[in-house]
């Protein structure tokens, strides 16, 4: 097993493919991502994959060791020593990568066979500088609520091109490719949160997407992730990254603040009422999320330190 390449990555090769995931105790699921990985139809000897254990403390090197000599696929870990959020890995993996062309995916993906030949051949005959594909959900239970899109949004469940300020079209972190000079150029920034990593990354970026329908891969999430409390959580959490992003990075005015706060309290007002008169824990979800949204566009929220939300 390798840990990180001493010259910085600076063994670039032409052609050749880095896929970057950044973990942390979640080693059981890293171990599907990795054997999903190892079963590509893409030449072996074209690419690598880079784990970055970002501060784990449940055993992923040891598992990351286990699966280096069992698997058929060239598999590095790099280790955070104290864990730094999911930017932070992954600006670490880019720069141990050795590859020209760079893919990030998250721990908890599983890759179909055709996937990164799929998303190889896609983004290079697309002929634009970043490429993403569908990420579709997998779970081992039910999701809560009437209406899947309710709740799957807040699981990243992207089946469509998704769009950030302007409609311009953003890439998706769980499934995404680019050139190495890219990220060497412009780095993720490691204060900022989902669910705006990737569209502070690309409007700082300058680059445009080309969404790649048929490189898409499953997000899988295991039961207890589906728990209406921590949905209700995480909903809080993504919709008040989103108001202090949209407030401190994009600076509208006092009165668009003021506007999208209040836009924001009319969605969460009906959002509730029709989860509460329908049972609905989507409904829920929503005006949870909208409300936490509208608090921090208006300064009235703030976090504690960086979050640690699992990629």
């Amino acid at each position: 097993m390798t840990t990180g390449c001493a010259n910085g990555g600076s063994e670039e090769t032409t052609g050749f493919v880095s896929v970057i995931i950044p973990t942390r105790n979640r080693a059981p699921v890293l171990a599907r991502c990795l054997e999903a990985l190892a079963k590509q139809g893409f030449p072996p000897a074209r690419f690598e994959v880079i784990v970055v254990d970002d501060g784990s403390t449940d055993g992923t090197p040891a598992l990351v060791e286990r699966l280096t000599g069992a698997l058929p696929i060239e598999v590095r870990l790099v280790r955070q020593p104290r864990p730094r959020g999911a930017n932070a890995a992954r600006n670490r993996g880019v720069r141990e990568a050795r590859g020209d062309l760079l893919v990030f995916i998250d721990d908890d993906v599983l890759t179909p066979e055709e996937w990164l030949s799929s998303l190889v051949s896609g983004f290079l005959a697309a002929r634009l500088p970043v490429g993403t594909g569908p990420v579709r959900l997998a779970t081992d239970g039910k999701l809560p609520g009437r209406h899947r899109a309710e709740i799957s949004t807040y699981l990243t469940e992207v089946l469509e091109p998704a769009t950030g300020p302007g409609g311009i079209l953003v890439p998706i972190s769980a499934n995404m490719i680019s050139r190495r000079e890219n990220f060497l150029r412009t780095e993720f920034d490691e204060t900022v949160q989902a669910p705006n990593e990737e569209t502070d990354w690309l409007l700082r970026s300058g680059l445009t997407v080309a969404f790649l329908p048929s490189a898409w891969v499953w997000h899988h999430k295991r039961e207890a992730e589906l728990r209406r409390f921590r949905i209700l959580r995480l909903a809080w959490r993504r919709g008040g990254e989103g108001g202090r992003w949209t407030r401190e990075r994009l600076n509208p005015s006092l009165r668009g603040r003021t506007e999208a706060a209040g836009q924001a309290l009319t969605t969460a007002a009906r959002a509730f009422a029709h989860g509460l008169l329908r049972v609905c824990w989507g409904g829920i979800a929503i005006g949870t999320s909208e409300t936490s949204r509208a608090l921090a566009l208006l300064g009235l929220t703030r976090r504690s330190g960086l979050p640690k939300e699992q990629p």
